[in-house]
């Protein structure tokens, strides 16, 4: 058991990306677009890369599979360095990177069919298996009725799926997703995170998802990568960046999908009905794991002889884990207050203060 676990961890990741530069020239000045990037990203997961524009994300994933060549540092793909290759061989080992994109690409003279089966058109396979293969995959994504159609006759949600399916007709091993849903409204972006989350499961395809939304992140990501000037600022698991975000930037995008955070940005006009007495306290508290929020203000109160009340409060579920936030009213004498404080661990929950009344 212990060698086949230690064979599990050995194993190479699907992508591992060492020291990427990346500069643009414009005459004599240079644009540093990547600046010592280094990632690795297993196999079969799913992978988020998220920044604001012009962070540099869409030049990462395009020095991925070398349709930019990265001005120094090296890519790996399936244990293979493509950075070392020559292009005739990138080009060969393209054909396993397939790539979606927010505009969606397709050929407006072909129908959905002809669409899917553009990429087979240099296979072994005869045409009856590639037209086989091409309505299979178009099964797949839930669009087997409209092989006939074409793209001006689809919606956004539907036009994707034509091109997750045409992604998938070379069987790669890697779908990078870049800016895939930013198109879409949001039940059919919904839909279609559905979609690659399914397909990911289903095929084990390592899918990378380039974005500038954290709700996309945490609907369907393992793992994260946060981007800002070219730079990665932060990397982990989903469950620890959300948790326990240490970079401003990346908790600005956590922000974006927290009600906590959205309750934070009105607290002034929020005091002022609450009626605060002299030494009531505002406090935010965030518990993740087996903490609970609940039981934690309830063992507060009573063990310091506090009342505290619940202004806003969430719990939503992360990888299988809880994640909550509450913003609370502390009332009670002030050193009971602060003794209630002091007692909070700082490790499974945090505690920060918002507002004293004086």
């Amino acid at each position: 058991m212990e060698m086949q676990l230690n064979k599990k961890n050995a194993q190479e990741p699907m992508i591992r990306i060492e020291h990427l530069y990346k500069t643009f020239r414009s005459g004599a000045a240079g644009v540093r677009a990547l600046v010592d990037v280094s990632l690795e990203i297993e196999k079969g997961s799913i992978f988020g890369i998220i920044g604001f524009s012009g962070a540099g994300k869409s030049t990462l994933v395009r020095c991925l599979n070398l349709l930019e060549r990265p001005t120094s540092g090296k890519v790996f793909v399936g244990g293979k360095e493509l950075t070392a290759m020559k292009e005739s061989e990138v080009r060969k080992s393209r054909k396993k990177i397939s790539m979606i994109f927010q505009l969606f690409n397709l050929m407006k003279s072909r129908t959905v069919l002809g669409n899917v089966l553009f990429p087979l058109r240099g296979s072994s396979l005869s045409l009856s298996q590639r037209r086989s293969k091409a309505i299979e995959l178009l099964k797949i994504v839930g669009l087997e009725e409209k092989l006939n159609a074409y793209p001006s006759e689809l919606s956004g949600g539907q036009k994707q799926r034509v091109a997750i399916a045409r992604a998938l007709a070379s069987d790669p091993e890697v779908l990078l997703c870049d800016e895939a849903t930013s198109a879409l409204d949001p039940q059919t972006t919904q839909d279609i995170l559905s979609l690659i989350k399914d397909l990911n499961r289903k095929l084990g395809i390592t899918v990378i998802v380039i974005t500038h939304e954290m709700a996309v992140v945490k609907q369907i990501c393992d793992s994260v990568a946060v981007m800002e000037n070219g730079s990665v600022v932060e990397k982990g698991d989903i469950y620890t960046v959300f948790s326990n975000p240490q970079m401003p930037i990346t908790r600005r995008f956590i922000g974006t999908t927290d009600g906590v955070e959205r309750v934070k940005g009105q607290i002034d006009d929020i005091i002022s009905p609450l009626g605060l007495s002299k030494g009531d306290t505002v406090v935010e508290l965030s518990f993740h794991g087996s903490a609970s929020g609940h039981a934690l203000v309830s063992n507060l109160s009573r063990k310091f002889d506090i009342d505290i009340s619940i202004i806003y409060g969430n719990i939503e579920m992360l990888d299988g884990k809880p994640l909550g936030k509450m913003i609370t009213v502390f009332r009670g004498k002030d050193e009971s207050i602060r003794s209630a404080l002091s007692s909070i661990d700082g490790e499974s929950i945090f505690a920060e203060v918002m507002y004293h009344a004086e």
